[in-house]
């Protein structure tokens, strides 16, 4: 994984709902990432995915496999956007998308 990571020439997005998740863990005090966390998001190459229309009709339609609203969300924009997700939850992958652990 660290290596497509690195990999310039594979474009890397970060969904609005992961910073979304993280910002609820951080505002909880579950998650402390540093005062410039979200600053630096668009320093580290990728970029920010929206949640749309399409989005949420996809998810309105997706198996009841995993019950995490975010994870549901993601597996949605993943699957509707052709993306791969980065992910080590099983209940993930038994959705029909790319995932890469």
């Amino acid at each position: 994984m660290v290596d497509v990571l690195a990999d310039t020439s594979i474009r890397k997005m970060i969904s609005v709902v992961s910073l979304t998740e993280i910002a609820i863990k951080v505002s909880t005090g579950k998650l402390d990432v540093g005062p410039r966390f979200f600053d630096t998001v668009g320093n580290l190459g990728l970029e920010v995915e929206p949640f749309g229309v399409d989005h949420a009709r996809a998810l309105a339609e997706l198996p009841w496999i995993h019950r995490d609203p975010f994870d549901r969300m993601l597996v949605a924009q993943a699957m509707v956007d052709g993306a791969t997700l980065l992910t080590v939850d099983p209940n993930i992958r038994k959705y029909p998308v790319s995932t890469l652990s």
